[in-house]
């Protein structure tokens, strides 16, 4: 259950026609429980052999976590719009993720307090005409966490492995994003995102497991190693075509997306050196869409989702020091139709 409160108020402060403030003030108190009835199953047997027999001990363990956790945070910028087309900004930001309970963990590790970040941006928006109509924002970022959240696994005196969430470190995140519209023709329209990432572990300070709770720990990062799934370079593309119809027949694009992936690092080294880091990728989706189909307030639609297949791994377990690494493949090829009707 999660229930959460919070009073904030914002407002913007016109300094001229061209320059502009803004400042946001939020006060946010969350509170999170959950209840799980965890039952175990010991199963006598011989490894050698291959041999097991019915339980013979039943362990059933009830946990109620509950945590309450309460923030403030906060906005500060400042807008410098030279014409009525192109704006540049900068701002500061307070963020705050808010604690949790771990429904998998053995107290203490059932619950885990808020994470707060401190993220500084500046950037660019812009509409001009450079030979064609385009439209182009740019933005340079850097993240800054602390108390930060990580996946903590570890074997339970039990005998099951489990896993939580701790406040374990601090991290940054600095980097680029950048977003294009070009309008090639009248009919043919190019969109572009685009962006970069540099991350890093700087400290990871993780608890101790008491003996009454177990042992082997294995965390998703370690210090001096970036973020999991943060790969450096990420790209979306989409050429689109308007097809040269009558008003009555309606309107009919076809669209090709390419998206692409750099290899990015899942889990740590240490907690799976040989397939820790996940392969680059690349994938093309094609759609038609059919608005107001002959005049009517239908649309349809016709798609294909990863249009050649591309086979690639989305997560990893980071369970390879247990003998047994799993992981989670991406979407295969897909394809469909959609048909809406507008009331």
């Amino acid at each position: 259950e999660y229930e959460t409160q919070a009073i904030y108020a914002q407002g913007t402060y016109d300094l001229s026609e061209q320059w502009r403030v803004t400042a946001g003030l939020r006060y946010t108190r969350d509170e999170t429980e959950g209840e799980v009835t965890e039952t175990i199953g010991q199963f006598p047997g011989d490894l050698a052999t291959g041999n097991f027999y019915a339980p013979d001990r039943i362990l059933v363990n009830v946990r109620n976590p509950k945590v309450t956790s309460e923030e403030p945070t906060w906005l500060l910028g400042v807008d410098y719009l030279p014409t009525d087309r192109m704006m540049y900004y900068a701002k500061y930001l307070r963020g705050y993720r808010q604690g949790g309970v771990n429904l998998a963990g053995v107290a203490p590790f059932d619950e885990h307090d808020p994470e707060k970040v401190d993220t500084l941006e500046v950037g660019a928006k812009t509409q001009f005409e450079w030979r064609i109509p385009t439209t182009l924002n740019v933005s340079v970022f850097y993240n800054d966490f602390q108390d930060q959240q990580i996946q903590f696994g570890y074997l339970s005196n039990t005998g099951t492995g489990t896993t939580a969430i701790v406040n374990a470190g601090s991290s940054t995140i600095q980097g680029l994003e950048l977003e294009g519209n070009f309008q090639l023709t009248e009919r043919l329209r190019l969109m572009l995102a685009y962006s970069y990432l540099d991350t890093e572990v700087k400290d990871l300070d993780l608890p101790t497991i008491p003996p009454s709770v177990g042992s082997r720990v294995s965390t998703t990062t370690v210090e001096g190693e970036p973020l999991p799934y943060a790969p450096e370079n990420q790209l979306v593309s989409t050429l689109s075509y308007a097809l040269p119809l009558d008003e009555s027949v309606g309107t009919v694009s076809a669209a090709v997306t390419y998206v692409y992936n750099d290899e990015r690092q899942a889990v740590s080294e240490q907690a799976s050196p040989v397939v820790g880091t996940l392969d680059d990728y690349e994938v093309f989706n094609f759609n038609v869409n059919w608005d107001s189909v002959l005049g009517s307030n239908f649309d349809a639609a016709a798609f294909v989702t990863n249009a050649f297949d591309e086979e690639y791994i989305t997560f990893l377990t980071g369970n390879w020091g247990s003998g047994l690494e799993a992981g989670q493949v991406g979407l295969p090829r897909m394809y469909g139709m959609r048909l809406k009707y507008r009331f």
